[in-house]
């Protein structure tokens, strides 16, 4: 994953004794799985309107931001939008193609996935548990996640 946050990988082993080499390998994964946990100073859970509007204007005060979005919108079946400024009748799907590539020209990114859960921990960052059983930890969170 590339940006201005910091990502570190953890193996995760389900079941095996990997800590020792008894000289087999079978040719599959025994449960293997890479996870990763990133870092960010920003964490927007909703990448629809209103969290690529928030994650643009961190981004552009050069904050570190990552938006995670589930690609579930609540305008799904809607096929034009009306009342945002300068999009009159665009479909949805455009405005959030248009909205994570302006996000991104400033450096912020757009992670797919699903926040799981949030919670608080000691240093008072949040830490975000997403799909696939990554985490982001982030010093302030925004849900934009509709109504």
């Amino acid at each position: 994953m590339s940006g201005s946050g910091t990502s570190h990988t953890t193996d995760h082993h389900h079941g095996h004794d990997h800590g020792h080499d008894h000289g087999h390998d079978h040719g599959h994964d025994h449960g293997h799985r890479r996870t990763m946990q990133r870092h960010c100073e920003v964490a927007i859970i909703g990448g629809s309107a209103a969290g690529l509007a928030a994650g643009l204007q961190l981004a552009r005060q050069r904050r570190s931001v990552v938006v995670v979005d589930d690609v579930t919108p609540r305008n799904a079946p809607a096929q034009h939008m009306h009342g945002y400024l300068g999009r009159e009748g665009a479909s949805p799907a455009e405005l959030v193609a248009v909205g994570r590539e302006e996000v991104r020209c400033y450096g912020g990114e757009v992670l797919t996935g699903r926040v799981l859960g949030a919670r608080r921990v000691e240093d008072g960052s949040f830490q975000l548990d997403l799909s696939g059983g990554h985490t982001l930890v982030a010093r302030r969170v925004v849900a934009a996640t509709g109504v």
